[in-house]
């Protein structure tokens, strides 16, 4: 079992809330406040609040105060912009290390996907591919 100090915690807490929009961009928090919502020191979010402003997460106002970072329209775009290179480049590598056998079951999962669909049934949950349906290693 790992022991964490209280600044690797606090700053776990407040990244997953940043993450999860519990804490929206533009909003403004103090030290203090942190500490108290998330019952540790003042010291350990101070770390916690300049390791995140580091990574980009706050963005410190005043020695007390930080605001989550926004993201501009720009950043945003280019955000997609490199998800749609990243997904070209995942599909292209599926497709050239596809095997007979994972075409097959692909083809017999959209079928499968399909009959359900049309019938309007929940699909069983899947845990992946199955070993005849995994790409090649190099």
């Amino acid at each position: 079992m790992e022991i964490q100090s209280h600044a690797e915690i606090a700053y776990k807490k407040i990244k997953e809330a940043i993450l999860k929009h519990e804490i929206v961009p533009g909003e403004s928090l103090s030290q203090e406040e942190l500490a108290l919502r998330l019952r540790v020191g003042e010291t350990p979010v101070r770390e916690a609040l300049s390791r995140l402003t580091r990574d980009g997460y706050m963005t410190r106002r005043t020695n007390d105060d930080y605001r989550v970072s926004e993201i501009s329209a720009e950043e945003a775009i280019e955000f997609f912009d490199l998800r749609q290179m990243l997904e070209s480049y995942c599909i292209d590598e599926a497709i050239r290390r596809l095997t007979p056998d994972g075409l097959a079951a692909l083809e017999h999962s959209v079928k499968f996907s399909h009959k359900s669909i049309v019938k309007n049934r929940p699909l069983p949950h899947q845990s992946g591919l199955s070993s005849s349906a995994r790409p090649n290693r190099r």
